[in-house]
């Protein structure tokens, strides 16, 4: 059972003020979304990109996990940086079981490698088969399962449609087939949080069996907990 926490950004810059060269911090992690050349972290920093080390070219994306230089302080919470690199981070809203089309969501086999909460979303680290050099699009859907959710918790299921793609007890593919790719997906869920309270969330996703340290082609339930707190005051 994984269990999922927030990150604080604030204490990591407090401490670049003991460094005694010109960058403030080396090779900052951090998440946020995208604007022009500005990323708006999680933890509330505005990070303006005055310098990129790398070539892909990240003002078109929506959301961002990178990593970064600090150059110079602007304010208290704004930020001069040079971008080293990024994973684009797919940004999507949950759906209500109540409403889901199922057929659409799918049910194939998903991992969950890194889950936290941060800002106004709930991020998620993922694993899942693809087929090389295929051009077929997967899909990524967090579906909050009403009947299962209570007064103080939150239930989830991660779902994941590879579209024919996938290796599933008694379909044309096997392992040999794919390659297990990694990849980030957000949801905003701060809605579903009391202001100023918090709520445990439960989010389940099914993986491979092993056995004997063999992968197999079945799948089994796994779950991750944790607590969100809501970003708003009272």
């Amino acid at each position: 059972m994984k269990r999922f926490f927030a990150v604080a950004l604030a204490a990591a810059l407090c401490l670049a003020a003991c460094k005694k060269d010109d960058t403030l911090m080396n090779s900052l992690d951090a998440m946020g979304d995208v604007s022009a050349s500005t990323i708006y972290s999680d933890n509330g920093f505005t990070f303006k990109v005055t310098k990129v080390s790398c070539e892909e070219d990240f003002t078109s994306q929506s959301r961002i996990a990178f990593t970064c230089n600090v150059l110079k302080k602007v304010s208290n919470l704004e930020y001069e940086v040079e971008l080293l690199g990024w994973n684009r981070v797919l940004k999507k809203d949950y759906l209500l079981s109540s409403s889901a089309d199922e057929a659409a969501i799918g049910n194939d086999p998903i991992k969950i490698t890194s889950i936290w909460a941060s800002g106004y979303y709930l991020n998620i680290q993922i694993v899942c088969g693809i087929v090389p050099d295929s051009s077929t699009k997967h899909f990524i859907n967090l579906v909050l399962d009403e009947a299962a959710s209570t007064d103080d918790t939150l239930h989830f299921t991660l779902h994941h449609n590879g579209y024919g793609e996938s290796v599933t007890a008694g379909g044309d593919l096997g392992f040999d087939d794919v390659v297990f790719a990694r990849s980030y997906v957000s949801f905003p869920i701060q809605d579903l949080i009391p202001r100023g309270g918090s709520m445990n969330v439960v989010v389940d996703w099914d993986w491979y069996v092993t056995e004997d340290e063999v992968m197999t082609p079945h799948t089994e339930t796994n779950s991750s907990t944790g607590i969100i707190h809501s970003v708003y005051s009272n």
